[in-house]
């Protein structure tokens, strides 16, 4: 069996070398899957956009309820306000107005 022997100056950098070459040649974590929108929800973050000009990418959608026309609510945040959004089943939306504290 043979040994070999690193001068000690040389052994820091050697084993600097391989991490980073073992690291290199690690699996690289998988990018996120976007958030797919629906087109509901889609047709409340355009009109945000449009009525707040702030990016759509910041703009969050949460669904609140639903009314017996088949109407979905939904809450939207957009530029620092919430809004409520009404939207109908073929995206068109009838209502977009700030929600307001009681």
């Amino acid at each position: 069996m043979t040994i070999l022997r690193v001068p000690a100056r040389f052994a820091a950098p050697a084993l600097i070398g391989a991490a980073l070459a073992l690291g290199a040649c690690a699996k690289k974590a998988p990018e996120p899957t976007p958030v797919a929108l629906t087109p509901q929800e889609q047709a409340c973050v355009d009109r945000a956009a449009a009525v707040t000009a702030a990016d759509p990418a910041g703009i969050t959608v949460m669904p609140s309820t639903s009314t017996k026309t088949g109407d979905m609510v939904y809450t939207v945040g957009a530029a620092g306000v919430n809004y409520t959004c009404v939207v109908s089943p073929g995206a068109q939306v009838s209502s977009f107005s700030a929600v307001t504290a009681p």
